[in-house]
């Protein structure tokens, strides 16, 4: 039933799936070959007893063919599991395979043992590079990230600040760099949507042509209707401020008036 002799003369001289010709000798690309040369002693199909050692997802197994499964190709490879240290796997390798392979099936497993133990610490080791790679890059993505919000938020004023502090001093360059955070503050203001449909006006004519650029990214439409001076604009904002605070103390004052009338009543 299994003649290693026939198969080879058949797979040798005529067609053979396996088989890749090149210019100095012919290769096998069985994944059982143990060497991946197309000879007599490597062919995998052509030696009714055959080892060799394989890799699955990072695991490696050896692989034993006997002519007793011949008539059973579910089953004609025994697969068994190599332990992770080098030097069990070869005493493991030469334990199972004594006195039953011959000695240089034996040294090409343990050979091909070596080279896959190689590829895999290989493997490994570009493997943890990108990823250290990577995080140096994703680290200076958000540094580079958190310079360019600084550089945003700073930009309302900065050469508003650098014009107006060359030609009147420091004093006049702070005073530039405080407008600046006026316009920054109300920049947040509208990203957090505390701004009133009355207090919208024109904040494109207020706010340097960079906020402009980011208070279109966050989608806020500003209807411009005439031009009016920051100070004007800071007067609103605490009117405003103030009317809350009044309406908040109104409030308290009446629930701590309710407070005392019930605790009145209670009494009487």
């Amino acid at each position: 039933m299994q003649n290693d002799e026939l198969i080879w003369c058949v797979v040798n001289k005529h067609f053979c799936a396996f088989k890749k010709k090149t210019d100095k000798e012919d290769m096998c690309r069985n994944v059982y070959n143990v060497t991946g040369k197309c000879n007599r002693v490597s062919c995998p199909l052509a030696n009714s007893h055959y080892a060799t050692v394989l890799e699955q997802q990072g695991k490696l197994y050896l692989c034993l063919k006997t002519v007793e499964r011949a008539h059973l190709p579910s089953r004609l490879w025994e697969k068994l599991k190599l332990p992770q240290s080098l030097r069990e796997a070869k005493r493991f390798v030469q334990l199972r395979m004594h006195n039953e392979y011959p000695k240089h099936q034996v040294q090409r497993c343990i050979r091909r043992l070596i080279r896959l133990k190689q590829m895999l610490h290989r493997m490994r080791r570009l493997e943890l590079k990108p990823k250290s790679a990577a995080a140096a890059a994703a680290g200076a993505a958000a540094v580079a990230a958190a310079a360019a919000v600084a550089a945003a938020a700073a930009a309302a004023g900065a050469a508003a600040a650098a014009g107006a502090g060359a030609a009147a001093g420091n004093r006049r360059g702070r005073s530039s760099c405080k407008l600046a955070a006026a316009r920054m503050q109300i920049l947040m203001q509208i990203k957090s949507d505390r701004f009133t449909p009355n207090s919208l006006w024109a904040v494109e004519m207020y706010i340097h042509p960079v906020t402009c650029m980011l208070v279109r990214a966050l989608g806020v439409y500003v209807h411009p209707v005439r031009r009016k001076s920051w100070k004007e604009l800071k007067r609103k904002l605490k009117e405003e401020k103030q009317q809350e605070k009044k309406k908040h103390f109104v409030l308290l004052t009446l629930k701590t008036s309710l407070k005392t009338n019930s605790s009145k009543g209670c009494t009487r």
